[in-house]
Formats: structure tokens, C-alpha cells, sequence
């Protein structure tokens, strides 16, 4: 059920250091399935400023690029496809995401954004070895700086700490055996979480 609920490990994470006036201020770990491509990065998106740790002027918000050190363009919009299970994208423009699922019509793929914002949407043109060979270099350079480059799924997320956002931290038992739920305070029902932020 677990390998199902996490995908494949198809992609890479890449940490993105956030600077303002020319200092770090918050670091992202960013999933792509085309490290090939970081190099041609326009801007990185991101769902929702509740990732961002402190309250910042996002016009002068800026994310860099692990590869070359560009300073790109942050975006907080949910006008934008985004890769399944994941609030961050790396916005590069590829023959991937030119065509979107018909479901999806009413988001922005990586190239209709960059159109609309008048960025540019070039990039390498790259044969399937040349991809692979560029991406083992990439990922290779970035692991041995600590920038990321770990292979993981886009949707994978620390599970424990989502469970524990529900459920609470569970009691730690030393030795206890089974403790089953006491007969009236069954069935057990979760809790109303309409007020939950």
C-alpha cells in the first residue's frame, strides 16, 4: 500500500536557497523529474506562502538556482500545474509540459506561464542519451555539494509528521504489550478538525 501511495522514486530533490536583498532567508527542497534541465530554469512556483517560513516582499523574492547560481523569479500561484503530490515546481520549459491533461485545462503548464509572464521558453534540446548522461552529471555534483539530488517521488512526503498532524504524537510505550481502546470509548471517531489550520 506504502510503495503505491509514494509512486516511483522518478525524480530528484534539489535545495533552492530563497534570497531577499542579497541574503539567505529560507531554503526549499524542490522535486523535478528533469535535473538534465536545471540549468534552463525560469522561475520557481510555489502553491502557497505558508511554505515560506517568514513574511517577505515577494517582488524582490528571489530562488537560487542550485546549477549556475541564477537568481529566478518565485511565484505564489495555484494558477499552475503542479507535479502530482507536490506545493513546488521548478519552472522549466520542455516539450513535457507543453500539452497538459484535459482535466487540468483550467491551470497554467509550465509554458503557458512562462508566455504569459514574457519569459523566455527556451531550453536544451537534448537526445534521450545526452538527457541521462547530463543528469548523472548534475545530480553527481549536486549530492557531493549538499545541494540535494537525492532520487525520491514527487509525492513522497515525511508521513509520520503528516500523521502526527492529525493524529498527535503517539505515547511512547516501553514494554506495554497490546493496549486495546477501553469498550466505551469505542468506536473510536476522529476528530472534527473543521477549525484545523
Amino acid at each position: 500500500m506504502q510503495k503505491n501511495w509514494i509512486g516511483k522514486c522518478n525524480g530528484h530533490s534539489f535545495t533552492y536557497n530563497l534570497i531577499l536583498d542579497g541574503k539567505i532567508i529560507d531554503t526549499l527542497q524542490i522535486w523535478t523529474d528533469r535535473a538534465e534541465l536545471l540549468a534552463d530554469s525560469k522561475f520557481v512556483g510555489i502553491r502557497s506562502a505558508e511554505f515560506l517560513s517568514s513574511d517577505c516582499d515577494l517582488t524582490n523574492l528571489r530562488a537560487k538556482n542550485p546549477v549556475n547560481g541564477e537568481l529566478l523569479h518565485v511565484f505564489v500561484t495555484e494558477k499552475i500545474l503542479y507535479p502530482i503530490g507536490s506545493d513546488m515546481i521548478v519552472g522549466i520549459p520542455s516539450d513535457q509540459n507543453i500539452k497538459k491533461p484535459e482535466s487540468c485545462r483550467h491551470l497554467l503548464s509550465v509554458y503557458e506561464l512562462c508566455q504569459e509572464m514574457n519569459i523566455s521558453t527556451s531550453y536544451e534540446l537534448l537526445s534521450k542519451e545526452e538527457a541521462m548522461a547530463k543528469k548523472k552529471v548534475i545530480v553527481e555534483k549536486l549530492l557531493s555539494e549538499g545541494r540535494g539530488g537525492y532520487l525520491n517521488s514527487s509525492r513522497l512526503r515525511d508521513w509520520l509528521i503528516s500523521r502526527q498532524r492529525y493524529w498527535r504524537t503517539p505515547i511512547p510505550a516501553n514494554q506495554c504489550g497490546v493496549l486495546p481502546v477501553p469498550a466505551e470509548h469505542l468506536p473510536v471517531v476522529l476528530p472534527d478538525l473543521s477549525g484545523f489550520s
